[in-house]
C-alpha cells in the first residue's frame, strides 16, 4: 500500500508540473482545511500538509479550486497568499458536524469565509468562459444559501 500511495503522490505532482490550465479543479474526498469539529486519523495532518504545499505550488501558475466532501457541512475557504480556493460540501446526509470556534478560522494560509452546518444540501457549480460560480442549496426547500 505504501508503494501504491507513493505512486499516487508522484502522479499528482507530475500532473501539476506538466500542465498549465486556465483553472485547475481538484475533486477529492477529504479536506485540506476545515472548520468542523470531528476526530482526525493519525495520518490526516501529514496528508493535508503535503497536499496543501502541492496546491499552493500549482496555484503559482493558475488558479486552483479544491473541492471536497467528507465533513458534514458546507464550507468556503480562500488562501490569502495563493490563487487557491477550497469548497467543502459533505452535507448530503448523516449527522451534521458542529463548527470549531472562530479562533480556528485560519489554517495553512487559508481563511474561512463562509459555512453552514444547519441544513442538508448540495452544491451547484457553473463554469463559464470567465468565471466559476458555486451555489450551496438546501436539500429540503431548494433554497440557495
Amino acid at each position: 500500500q505504501v508503494e501504491e500511495a507513493q505512486e499516487h503522490w508522484r502522479s499528482l505532482e507530475e500532473n501539476f508540473k506538466s500542465t498549465r490550465p486556465a483553472i485547475r479543479i481538484v475533486a477529492a474526498h477529504r479536506p485540506v482545511v476545515s472548520m468542523v469539529n470531528r476526530s482526525r486519523t493519525a495520518s490526516e495532518p501529514q496528508v493535508e500538509e503535503r497536499l496543501h504545499k502541492m496546491l499552493v505550488a500549482a496555484a503559482a501558475d493558475s488558479p486552483v479550486l479544491y473541492m471536497h466532501g467528507h465533513d458534514h457541512a458546507m464550507q468556503l475557504w480562500k488562501d490569502s497568499e495563493a490563487q487557491l480556493t477550497y469548497i467543502g460540501n459533505g452535507a448530503g446526509g448523516m449527522g451534521l458536524h458542529q463548527f470549531l470556534p472562530q479562533s480556528h478560522a485560519r489554517a495553512r494560509g487559508a481563511e474561512f469565509k463562509w459555512g453552514s452546518n444547519g441544513a442538508y444540501g448540495f452544491a451547484i457549480h457553473e463554469l463559464g468562459a470567465d468565471a466559476l460560480n458555486t451555489y450551496f442549496v438546501t436539500g429540503d426547500a431548494g433554497r440557495v444559501l
